[in-house]
């Protein structure tokens, strides 16, 4: 019998890493026989091709209301939740007021993540009431486990290398041309969210002190410009003396036109307070471009063993209003030095690169697909196949 999935998580096209999730993992899982609808928060009707529907649904209240249709009209058999722990809290409540298990007895799997530890037990106690509880990292599983939750694991998010891939020398040279950039800039990229727990201001003193030991050094930051509760990113600039060394570009570009400029950057940056995975990481490991990021959150695990430069923090805090996590704050001058340190030893290059192309063609899509796929049989006791490559 086929068996009937509704997902409902943010499919904001623009800017959502739960997006990517959730298109990549209901593509491949359609041909395994499963009949996919999903309730997509912040779709705006957009034109696709996945072998699937998507309903519109500009907030929770409204997807809350589109499952409760479908959970009378269309009887799915799976719950798939994509969306950070607050949210997945609050959609509990709907389905509670709603009563809606009653009516279609659904086993409920949620995809969330851990920007840092610890897991607070307010937030413990909503996830022990989801059958099966995937992070996107192996610290929060283990933040999670250390709470005593035994329905968790850590779902290993795929990266497309065949979209993500380097750039050949002469593609890097007619891209930098065609973008304004000179063959002998020194170009650091951010792609970062313009709010608080990116740190931009870390990222872009870092840059400062970059260009007085390389003048040359250019910034590229895909970011949200003009987000209301982010920094003014103009003024910003200004106040740092910085004007006409960052080039800011907006959030929400095609894949092939991000590529390009990865491909064209000598550095990937990212000083994050904290960070539940770190999807611009692997998309820069996959296209060869080296990454200095803090060491905290989920980014010692994608950059650890030689894989890039992790920047020790200066200090820390562990009550942050975000699930009273901790969050830590990078020195830029650390930053820089290992900036610095990317250059100095260019013969250790070469064994990085090597290092990063073996992690990120390991991590394939065929994972996190099989691995919700099983949780499926588990959960409605179906015999376990496994997935042919």
């Amino acid at each position: 019998m086929i068996k009937k999935i509704l997902v409902v998580g943010d499919l904001d096209f623009n800017s959502s890493g739960y997006m990517n999730i959730i298109i990549n993992l209901c593509k491949r899982l359609v041909p395994l026989g499963y009949e996919i609808k999903c309730a997509g928060i912040s779709y705006e009707g957009q034109e696709h091709d996945f072998p699937f529907s998507i309903i519109p649904a500009s907030n929770l209240g409204e997807a809350a209301a589109v499952m409760n249709n479908l959970c009378v009209l269309w009887k799915p058999d799976i719950l798939l939740t994509a969306f950070d722990i607050p949210l997945q809290q609050q959609f509990l409540g709907a389905i509670e007021r709603g009563n809606l298990r009653a009516a279609c007895p659904f086993k409920h799997i949620a995809i969330t993540a851990l920007e840092n530890g610890p897991l607070v037990a307010d937030w413990a106690l909503v996830l022990s009431q989801i059958d099966k509880v995937f992070f996107i990292s192996q610290l929060g599983t283990d933040e999670a486990k250390k709470t005593g939750l035994d329905n968790v694991e850590h779902i290993v998010i795929g990266i497309d290398t065949d979209v993500w891939k380097p750039l050949t020398k002469e593609d890097r040279e007619t891209a930098r041309k065609n973008l304004g950039f000179e063959k002998d800039d020194f170009i650091i990229i951010t792609v970062a969210d313009n709010q608080e727990r990116k740190n931009l201001l870390a990222s872009l003193n870092a840059v400062k002190l970059s260009i007085e030991f390389f003048p040359r050094t250019k910034h590229i930051l895909v970011t949200r410009e003009h987000n209301l509760y982010g920094w003014k990113l103009s003024s910003l600039i200004n106040s740092l003396g910085l004007i006409g060394k960052v080039f800011i570009y907006e959030r929400g570009m095609p894949a092939d036109r991000l590529r390009l400029l990865y491909g064209i950057s000598d550095v990937f940056l990212l000083l994050s307070r904290a960070e539940g995975l770190g999807m611009p990481i692997l998309e820069a490991m996959a296209v060869g471009i080296p990454c200095v990021c803090t060491d905290t959150g989920a980014m010692h695990e994608l950059l650890t063993d030689g894989r890039g430069k992790l920047v020790k923090p200066e200090y820390e805090i562990d009550l942050d209003t975000w699930g009273n996590s901790k969050r830590s704050f990078a020195d830029p001058l650390d930053a820089f030095y290992c900036i610095k340190s990317l250059v100095d030893d260019y013969d250790d290059f070469p064994k990085m690169i090597k290092k990063m192309k073996k992690y990120v063609t390991s991590r394939t899509w065929d994972i996190p697909t099989e691995q919700v796929d099983r949780v499926i049989k588990e959960l409605t006791g179906e015999e376990i196949k496994e997935i042919s490559k």
